[in-house]
């Protein structure tokens, strides 16, 4: 799979609605250690605070925002609801 294409996949599954998507993605990217996604998982991350059952996927966010060592986000993550 090209680098361009999972970019692209990473971006989508970040953006969409989906729990499972948006947990899926955060993982491979903290895996991968991959720069360029700070505002995506932001992103994603308040709109799954919406979604209570979505514990899970919010862990999985907030854990690859640790891993990736996004000291500017740790001020808005204490400012989320």
């Amino acid at each position: 799979m090209s680098k361009v294409f999972e970019a692209m996949k990473y971006k989508l599954d970040l953006d969409s609605k989906s729990a499972p998507r948006i947990s899926k993605a955060a993982k491979n990217i903290s895996k991968s250690n991959l720069d360029g996604y700070e505002d995506l998982l932001l992103n994603a991350l308040e709109t799954l605070i919406l979604k209570p059952q979505s514990w899970k996927a919010q862990s999985e966010v907030i854990r690859a925002i640790g891993i990736l060592a996004l000291k500017v986000h740790f001020l808005t993550l204490r400012d989320l609801p």
